[in-house]
């Protein structure tokens, strides 16, 4: 009964297993810059008992819609009883353009607590101006340089 005491101070006793809060096992990175065009995958990982749920928010909002920005979140639940799982998380964002800019968070979530992993991932997409220019210096003026962009 001591024990049981003393690890109810850890975590909420529930039906004789121990639920402990999540805990950030990897968090996902502090910065990334893609090009646009680029695909980008951010991971991120947690335990806790019961095994926790990983979600995305981009500034604290919602992420993308799929099919070009998607999340998957993987379980895998402790062999043994009373031992923590491991949450597995991933968001995917195809294409990235400006608008996918911000601030990644990973939430781990159990029925224990909620937690954030830090830092959280911000996210840097260039417009890399895409420029073609033929070179003159040296050519007859009958000639003329170009200069193409794609800032979309």
């Amino acid at each position: 009964m001591r024990l049981l005491s003393t690890l109810s101070f850890i975590g909420i006793v529930m039906h004789g297993v121990v639920l402990a809060q999540p805990r950030i096992t990897l968090p996902p990175p502090g910065e990334l810059t893609a090009q646009h065009g680029d695909t980008v995958v951010i991971r991120c990982e947690a335990t806790g008992i019961p095994t926790p749920l990983i979600v995305w928010r981009l500034n604290f909002g919602h992420v993308g819609e799929p099919p070009r920005v998607s999340y998957s979140t993987e379980k895998e639940e402790a062999r043994t009883p009373g031992l923590a799982g491991v949450g597995r998380g991933q968001i995917t964002i195809s294409q990235a353009r400006t608008d996918d800019e911000g601030a990644y968070t990973c939430e781990a979530i159990n029925s224990k607590a909620n937690v954030f992993a830090i830092p959280d991932t911000v996210l840097h997409v260039r417009r890399e101006l895409h420029t073609s220019l033929s070179l003159c210096l040296g050519l007859s003026t009958a000639h003329h340089c170009t200069r193409s962009s794609d800032l979309n």
